[in-house]
């Protein structure tokens, strides 16, 4: 009797242990914010028609490569150990198509980890935090409603940007992305300044 107790026990530990293990690899596997996603979900094929402003020519931008998938990654908790887990990726390429030729307009990275509900994209080799719009930084903020060309959008989230020698403002719309870019080059003099704007004015 005494024997199938300690055997008893032993499993019930075992258990324990292999419950415990499965519950740390869930909690290692980190998910992109379901929220965030809608800002940048596109699809591929999926084609968006903007306006440049400096040169009143319109862009006809095509969705090119989109992906999510899971891709190993560490990072270090509390204790700073370092700790091996899983994370989602999202990628995307906007690509301009011209008579000239193809080149990429705007290319985004999103990655879940710690901080989950950071969405990053990736743009001339600069990296925005998009969303949430309560950061530790204080130029992103969010407006109920946004109009641009006539037609209102919805929870925009805006960003102010200087970076590389540029100054941004993004202007991205759930289920539609971005809606608006406005560009400005520092490196000219202040009196040649001007701010380039690209807007959207249809999509698929």
């Amino acid at each position: 009797m005494t024997v199938m107790k300690k055997i008893a026990t032993l499993l019930l530990v075992i258990l324990a242990v292999l419950a415990s293990c499965k519950k740390d690899r869930e909690e290692k596997s980190f998910k992109l914010n379901p929220d965030a996603m809608p800002y940048i979900l596109f699809r591929q094929g999926q084609y968006l028609i903007y306006k440049d402003s400096a040169s009143g020519m319109t862009d006809s931008v095509v969705v090119t490569d989109v992906s999510l998938q899971k891709e190993p990654f560490t990072y270090k908790d509390w204790s700073n150990d370092v700790m091996a887990a899983e994370q989602e990726v999202y990628r995307f390429t906007l690509t301009s198509k011209r008579a000239a030729g193809d080149s990429v307009w705007l290319s985004g990275t999103a990655k879940a980890g710690l901080l989950n509900q950071v969405i990053v994209y990736n743009s001339l080799n600069d990296a925005v935090f998009v969303y949430p719009t309560t950061c530790l930084c204080d130029n992103i903020f969010s407006t109920s409603t946004l109009t641009i060309e006539s037609v209102p959008y919805k929870q925009v989230i805006a960003i102010d940007e200087t970076a590389y020698g540029y100054h941004d403002d993004w202007y991205w719309a759930p289920s539609v992305g971005l809606v608006q870019r406005r560009v400005q080059d520092l490196s000219l003099p202040f009196s040649d300044r001007i701010t380039r704007t690209y807007t959207l004015l249809r999509h698929s």
